[in-house]
């Protein structure tokens, strides 16, 4: 909890000062795992991420899930974003 807050809390500093062309973000370590706070859609929509060094895939619950893991953080609606 106190790691997530503090990924949270360094990435939007850094999203807040950055230019177009800067897109560095802070990224946390903790029992082997690493996050990084990610956001999609627009109106964007941040999230905290574990970056996966084995993969590509960046997967996130989204609407209508109907069998969705239980979460903290509200589900993104992908109707909602243009």
């Amino acid at each position: 909890q106190v790691l997530e807050s503090s990924v949270k809390a360094k990435a939007k500093a850094r999203a807040r000062s950055r230019s177009s062309e800067d897109y560095k973000t802070y990224v946390g370590s903790s029992d082997g795992a690493y996050l990084t706070s990610v956001t999609i859609g627009s109106p964007g929509m941040s999230f905290l991420a574990t970056i996966d060094t084995g993969s590509d895939l960046v997967w996130r619950q989204c609407k209508p899930c109907e069998n969705c893991y239980n979460q903290s953080e509200p589900i993104f609606d992908p109707r909602k974003s243009s």
